[in-house]
């Protein structure tokens, strides 16, 4: 059977075919009445089965309308829950966020009930969105079976399967071809159909046996952890560097890519250059090596060189960690160039200067094969103004100061900076600084940029809870697709693993050259 439903619902009904986990609250009892009430006309008007099935749908639906009067409850939607989540198995049809002609086709009517109609009695649960996700989409308390297909954005479209929220499995599309995805959707279906206990791990090694492409667009994906101003050394990350570093096991543990993801860290490692926390900051960068197979990329911030992060002449001391001008991954074809953005300016203000980007140019045209490979500059300076986010509480300074406080942050150089990331038709821009999390575009619109928070969540909030935040970013070398997801924790110990999950991804595509 198949269902139909907005992507604003696709988190929420995913909830409802599991008993044992709580629905998400959306903050308002009479906002979540009324919602329910639209979904529930969407499951009226976009239910697909056998007559029978649908009958059965139906009256459970009019059970739950009559009940829903002035409060939702858990009883409420108690005798939905219970028909959604007798099933032996759960599918989604993941779109790519990028291609719309064939989003389109796979967000269709008549796509679903092709697939419904392999066979119309299937006690499985097939769902579909309406329409096409757009290039960026927002989600919170992310449903555990979702980050599957999150992991493996970079090669959407595909399905999802899941049997319960820690069972899942996601089958990306060998190709574009539309007559070749319904192909491969109905073979997936018509085998889950004749499977009794639905074994996910056996299914999934069939389907990368029968479609090999597919299997290969998957093993071939990057990943890159992207951390940020962890100021070893404060407070916030003496109490939570500990969970920073389960951040990076568990991004690797849910991309299949433990021991073999890219660290990046885009500067103030450390709170001051203080020697003291040079072992400590060691320390973490020996670990996070250890969790992912290499060590981390490293650019340096203003606190790592200037006492408090502001220039001070009795204090220019430099790091003494090792920095690279740029990090060749020649497998995937994939060069990050990293930028000294503290090499000049005056306060918090980073500046590259004309030095710099001659010698990183001249790095980058010694190489005779640069065209093959796709370019990601790293720098800890924001080269665009950071939006401010209602979560952010301002500094009395900062509000004192208004936007000319923001003039002491950005970069001196940001123009020649972009300039020359456009000119090198960069894959993407990774930052920090800022300690707020971000995704943006350069003006012209050709290369994503991604701002990392502080990955310790050091950072005022206006609830004063804490914001940690980490990206996780992947690159698929075959259509050279950057995606990226920015992932926060509110509380320390129940965010990237449990359900109060926030995530922003942007589904990227190829970098735009005109």
């Amino acid at each position: 059977m198949g269902l139909r439903f907005d992507l604003s619902w696709a988190n929420w009904v995913a909830h409802l075919t599991d008993r044992d986990i709580p629905l998400p609250s959306l903050g308002d009892n009479w906002l979540e009445v009324e919602a329910v009430r639209h979904m529930l006309r969407q499951i009226r008007d976009g239910f697909y089965s056998s007559k029978s099935i649908e009958r059965q749908f139906i009256e459970v639906v009019d059970i739950v309308e009559s009940r829903l009067r002035e409060r939702l409850t858990p009883d409420v939607v108690k005798p939905l829950r219970a028909l959604l989540s007798l099933r032996p198995w759960t599918a989604l049809i993941v779109p790519s966020g990028v291609n719309r002609d064939l989003d389109f086709e796979l967000c269709s009517e008549q796509f679903l009930r092709n697939l419904v109609e392999v066979r119309p009695d299937d006690p499985g649960l097939i769902l579909q969105l309406r329409d096409p996700p757009d290039e960026q989409l927002e989600l919170t308390n992310v449903f555990p079976a979702f980050r599957t297909a999150l992991a493996k954005s970079a090669v959407w479209p595909g399905l999802l399967i899941w049997k319960s929220p820690r069972n899942s499995i996601f089958l990306p599309f060998s190709c574009s071809d539309r007559h070749e995805i319904s192909r491969q959707a109905k073979w997936v279906f018509s085998h889950l159909a004749v499977s009794v206990t639905a074994d996910l791990e056996l299914l999934e090694q069939r389907f990368f046996d029968e479609f090999r492409r597919s299997r290969d667009r998957t093993s071939s994906i990057v990943n890159m952890v992207h951390m940020s101003d962890l100021h070893i050394g404060s407070t916030e990350a003496y109490r939570r560097l500990p969970r920073v570093e389960q951040f990076v096991w568990t991004v690797a543990s849910e991309s299949g890519c433990v021991g073999e993801i890219i660290p990046i860290v885009s500067g103030d490692l450390i709170d001051t250059p203080n020697r003291d926390y040079h072992d400590q900051a060691r320390g973490f960068l020996n670990t996070v090596s250890n969790l992912c197979g290499r060590p981390p990329i490293l650019v340096l911030g203003n606190h790592d060189v200037r006492k408090s992060g502001i220039a001070s002449e009795d204090l220019r001391i430099a790091i003494g960690f090792p920095t690279t001008n740029v990090v060749w991954e020649e497998s995937a074809k994939l060069g990050f160039v990293c930028f000294n953005s503290v090499a000049g300016g005056s306060l918090a203000r980073g500046r590259i200067g004309e030095r710099q980007f001659t010698d990183l140019g001249n790095e980058l045209d010694a190489r005779d094969d640069i065209s093959d490979f796709t370019l990601l500059g790293v720098l800890h300076h924001h080269p665009l103004p950071v939006e401010i986010p209602d979560w952010y509480a301002r500094r009395f300074y900062e509000r004192f100061f208004g936007d000319r406080f923001e003039e002491t942050l950005v970069l001196e150089d940001a123009d020649d900076f972009i300039r020359f990331a456009e000119s090198r038709r960069f894959g993407a821009i990774l930052h920090g600084h800022k300690h707020i999390p971000r995704i943006s575009t350069t003006e012209s619109g050709r290369i994503p940029v991604f701002g990392c928070g502080s990955s310790v969540g050091k950072v005022t909030t206006q609830d004063r809870k804490p914001y940690l935040s980490i990206n996780v970013i992947s690159f698929e070398p075959d259509s050279k697709r950057i995606t990226c997801r920015l992932l926060a924790e509110r509380m320390p110990g129940a965010g990237l693993f449990e359900d109060a999950r926030h995530e922003i991804v942007h589904l990227g595509g190829r970098p735009r050259i005109d």
